[in-house]
């Protein structure tokens, strides 16, 4: 067995160690209207939580995008572990899982993610997904999956019909995404100083863990509300909402 393959089953036997039933709740759609009147949109909207955040407060964070937007959001919930006693354990098993899934472990709210945007693809819809933190990299490898699936049916116009926002997003630099997307990064945010991608004008001494929530993020969602809005920056990380 290669070394590299060895990591991989050792990180998979810790994390076993450190996860729980919450994970059950792996890839659950949850369909949230906005409390105010609906805005009338031909496009799709998503959301993929991040770490750390129980499925209520999942909920909570898509009614917030959806009160937004003004318009129905679809929450793809990402599981995180959950250990009243042992909350530094349960905070350890996620960041095993976000290691596991970068180096490529099946994670059940890509699958489900995956299917529902080749799904609306067939049907001729059009999306917008917003991915925070880790779900920014299920988005990573859902819209990957879903590439290669429409290369293999000789589809891949349909790839037009994605737009993406990260927002303090852990996943690989916009470049190397295959659709529109654009990554928002507050300049206070840890998350991307964890990542090796500090925000233009950022320093270690202002950064923040409290400024990773998805409440800092809320203004870039806001703006980009549009393909058009993300087209505009497409493959490019902004630090402050554009006026």
């Amino acid at each position: 067995m290669s070394f590299l393959k060895s990591t991989f089953f050792l990180l998979f036997i810790v994390q076993a160690y450190f996860t729980n039933a919450q994970t059950a709740l792996d890839g659950k759609i949850a369909q949230i209207d906005p409390s105010g009147e609906k805005r009338i949109t031909c496009f799709k909207y998503y959301y993929v939580n991040g770490i750390g955040t129980p499925y209520e407060k999942a909920v909570a964070q898509a009614q917030r995008v959806a009160d937004t937007l003004n318009t129905r959001v679809t929450l793809v919930y990402s599981a995180t572990t959950q250990n009243a006693k042992h909350p530094k354990r349960a905070k350890f098993g996620d960041i095993l899982t976000t290691i596991l899934l970068r180096m490529g472990k099946k994670n059940k709210a890509v699958d489900s993610l995956y299917h529902q945007i080749f799904a609306d693809l067939e049907k001729g819809d059009s999306l917008i997904f917003y991915g925070h933190s880790r779900g920014a990299l299920i988005g990573y490898f859902a819209t990957k999956k879903v590439c290669k699936k429409l290369k293999r049916v000789k589809r891949s116009d349909l790839l037009a019909h994605i737009s993406v926002l990260t927002v303090g997003g852990f996943a690989p630099s916009a470049q190397k995404w295959k659709v529109k997307m654009c990554e928002a990064v507050n300049r206070y945010d840890l998350v991307p100083f964890i990542a090796g991608n500090p925000a233009k004008g950022s320093h270690l001494r202002n950064i923040s863990k409290k400024k990773h929530s998805l409440t800092h993020y809320l203004g870039y969602i806001h703006y980009f509300d549009s393909e058009d809005k993300i087209q505009k920056y497409d493959r490019k990380r902004v630090s402050d909402v554009p006026e």
